[in-house]
């Protein structure tokens, strides 16, 4: 079931319960001082090239990239021309930028780009500008009189300045 979680909040949940189980499992079976020769292997999805690595660390941080991609796929499908629906996209973007944040920060020695600390750090940016657009595009819905062009400005501002920074770091990156 973990290999094909439904694309929602119940696959979500899904991989996040085998994120869990795989705590006390390495804790049980898998001591730090020597190998058991057990392989886990995921596929990356950029290249689609299989990486595979015995530590149960490579095994939790795929895990968990597949839940930020879905919850990337859960922000990307909401209704945003609804007040309740962007709040849904943010509430997912800013999930799945935790989620891509969490891995950078906690699981090293990644053995596929897309586990990659810039890869990783893009991915984040990413959904921090996407959670920005549609916090903008909330505001936008609002009638002209209750809204302040103020803080729309501001908002289309640092929706702005995240894709710049965005785009800046990629290019950067890409040029090495």
């Amino acid at each position: 079931a973990t290999r094909t979680p439904t694309r929602d909040a119940a696959g979500i949940a899904l991989l996040l319960r085998y994120y869990n189980q795989l705590y006390f499992i390495e804790r049980r079976f898998f001591p730090p001082d020597r190998s058991l020769g057990i392989y886990f292997e995921w596929f990356d999805s950029l290249t689609g090239v299989p990486s595979c690595q015995r530590t149960v660390a490579f095994e939790k941080a795929s895990v968990l990239f597949n839940a930020g991609a879905l919850y990337t796929q859960l922000g990307a499908r909401q209704d945003r021309r609804s007040a309740k629906g962007l709040d849904q996209a943010v509430d997912a973007f800013l999930r799945a930028a935790g989620t891509f944040r969490y891995i950078h920060e906690n699981f090293t020695n990644a053995p596929s780009m897309d586990l990659g600390p810039d890869m990783l750090n893009m991915l984040v940016q990413l959904m921090l500008a996407q959670a920005r657009e549609c916090l903008f595009e909330k505001l936008e819905l609002q009638s002209r009189d209750t809204r302040s062009i103020d803080v729309s400005l501001d908002l289309a501002q640092e929706a702005a300045q995240a894709c710049i920074l965005l785009l800046s770091h990629t290019i950067s990156k890409k040029s090495m």
